[in-house]
């Protein structure tokens, strides 16, 4: 817990700076980066940014990929007093133009090496991250509190805009604090980088290793794609690695030499993973939300009940379990959990009202704590204290560890021509697979053909909130006080994109990638790649990648395999707009072959 010796965590990293400068900091394919490399170039941020007008407390986006720049870039934040803020740099949907003008940031870095989204008036500059080598450094040496707000993660928002949670140096600091005690780390140890930059998930993994004098490790996308890809990661040098469970899920149990610590977060841990892992590894379940500063409660993985509690709090963090007048439930009795301490974020950024909404208190009682954030989630404390998540009090899901409101996948559904009602729901797929599925009620008229929607989609949203699938029905089924029953639609199998015709779909089903006659060759090959990551013995050129099976995580694994067999890469996005074997043959033809860099990090 904090004390009167508070620190922020950047003034954590510029310690261990001092202490081991020659240690590795971020380790990645273009070389290592040491800890006095990282302190002077993030200080050199720290007065690019204060030499461009950047005032205390002012949000500064980030538009860069996973690497050393984008740490250096927020510590350098963090230095000259910012609020980072950080964009995924590869998504160019309307969501983060919407972002980086709502947020009013006062300033953008972005790399020039891609396109900014556009700039708007008033005193937002875009600044390239290169410019900072003409600067000093040295520290500029301002004071941050614990008070002061520290980063700016956007989760999905019912009403159909991202919320921007504001999260202080208090709740970043604590962190780090937390994760000395609970996760063993130190120096020497090697952090894997898995979780994408818009995911406080990533926050975590900057903190886990930089404020101890470990190495945080940057691989390329492509060599963390679940499955055999990232077992190879792992099996190299990484000492701790957090992942989703669905992505332990695809992985083939077995003991990685140097890995001590394998946590899963995000999402609900199921019995059998816990089963297949935890006597090979030390498993631990983290818990938590962005509007707690990551993650608030933690346990050594294990199976009650037939679920796998989520544990107790870390230090600086208090838990209550409540009924809906915010009153303590008995001891075993379920009730939404509540989550406090310093951790506690300072709210939704520009909207009061929901934030009143979601964060309570003081609610009375001696543990003493002021403000409350509601989690929206069912829990049950058990005999020994630690906690059992039963579930959600509201519509919001996860899916493979993003939060998705389907309030906002509605509301963009519905902001398209011809489309009069949607409703999204989560599907399990298969097992533990869980992929989102809108039905679509359209206007007198009009036949929305789902390729179509789906590509207009994937132009205000990003790649996550895409639907897997858009199925067109007459009308929502409705409980009987008159809502839509989203349970019954959940419950529903999705209807298979209607078929070819028996002559036509025998014509365009590839074998072992040769191509029948009117079908081009890189067609029949990503056909017969799409069989062979779907275990299937065949698949048609049209047939749809999600009705046959597959879910993000298996196309992120067809997407690995494309590059290397063609040298492409293509986003998850673009494969979203037409999943067939002919789609991505098709998206192919428009890029011409380059090379793959294999380097790993150092």
């Amino acid at each position: 817990m904090l004390d009167d010796t508070f620190l922020p965590f950047h003034s954590l990293v510029a310690a261990v700076a001092r202490d081991a400068p020659a240690t590795v900091a971020v380790s990645t394919a273009g070389g290592p980066v040491t800890y006095a490399e990282l302190d002077a170039g993030s200080n050199r941020i720290a007065r690019l940014l204060l030499a461009r007008g950047l005032r205390p407390g002012e949000r500064v986006v980030v538009g860069l990929p996973r690497g050393a720049a984008l740490v250096t870039c927020a510590l350098g934040i963090w230095k000259a007093g910012g609020v980072y803020v950080p964009v995924d740099v590869d998504d160019a949907s309307r969501r983060t133009v919407d972002i980086v003008t709502e947020c009013g940031a006062a300033l953008v870095l972005w790399s020039s090496d891609t396109t900014p989204p556009p700039s708007t008036v008033g005193r937002r500059l875009v600044v390239d991250p290169d410019d900072a080598a003409a600067h000093p450094a040295d520290d500029p040496g301002l004071i941050v509190s614990a008070e002061d707000a520290a980063y700016v993660i956007h989760t999905s928002g019912s009403s159909g805009r991202p919320k921007g949670v504001v999260v202080g140096h208090a709740g970043l600091a604590n962190l780090a604090h937390a994760q000395r005690e609970v996760l063993d780390i130190g120096a020497g140890d090697r952090v894997l980088q898995f979780a994408a930059v818009t995911f406080d998930a990533s926050i975590a993994e900057f903190t886990l290793a930089l404020a101890h004098g470990a190495s945080l490790c940057v691989y390329p996308r492509e060599e963390l794609t679940p499955g055999e890809p990232l077992a190879g990661v792992l099996r190299e040098s990484i000492t701790h690695a957090i992942v989703v469970p669905s992505v332990l899920a695809v992985l083939t149990p077995e003991r990685f030499p140097r890995l001590r610590l394998l946590g899963v977060a995000g999402e609900d841990c199921p019995a059998e993973l816990v089963h297949a892992w935890a006597g090979r590894h030390r498993l631990t379940n983290l818990y938590g939300v962005t509007e707690c500063a990551v993650w608030s409660t933690y346990a050594p993985a294990r199976v009650e009940e037939g679920r796998v509690p989520i544990g107790r709090p870390v230090a600086g963090t208090a838990v209550r379990v409540v009924d809906p007048d915010l009153r303590p439930v008995p001891p075993g009795a379920p009730g939404e959990l509540l989550l406090g301490g310093v951790g506690v974020a300072q709210g939704y950024l520009d909207r009061p009202e929901l934030t009143a909404e979601r964060f309570v208190g003081p609610l009375g009682g001696a543990d003493g704590v002021g403000r409350w954030y509601r989690t929206g989630d069912l829990v049950r404390e058990l005999s020994d204290g630690s906690l059992l998540h039963l579930g959600r009090l509201d519509d919001q899901v996860q899916i493979r560890g993003q939060r998705v409101e389907p309030g906002e996948v509605e509301a963009a559904l519905t902001a398209l021509p011809g489309i009069r009602q949607a409703i999204v729901v989560a599907h399990a797929a298969r097992g533990e697979d869980r992929r989102l599925v809108a039905y679509v009620v359209p206007e007198p008229g009009h036949s929305p053909v789902e390729r179509d929607t789906r590509r207009a989609l994937s132009e205000r949203l990003p790649t996550h909130l895409v639907p897997s699938i858009v199925v067109t029905v007459d009308a929502v089924p409705l409980t009987a006080h008159g809502k839509a029953d989203r349970a019954a639609l959940a419950a529903r199998v999705p209807p298979p994109r209607p078929a070819a015709a028996a002559d036509d779909r025998s014509d365009h089903r590839c074998d072992d990638g040769v191509a029948p006659d009117g079908v081009s060759e890189r067609a029949a090959i990503v056909a017969a790649l799409m069989a062979e990551v779907l275990h299937l013995p065949a698949i048609g050129i049209h047939d749809n990648f999600f009705d046959q099976g597959g879910h993000s995580l298996s196309a992120a694994d067809l997407l690995s395999h494309v590059h290397r067999r063609f040298g492409v890469h293509v986003g998850l996005g673009a494969f979203f707009i037409d999943p067939t074997a002919d789609g991505l043959a098709e998206h192919l033809d428009g890029f011409a072959s380059h090379s793959v860099e294999g380097r790993r990090p150092a």
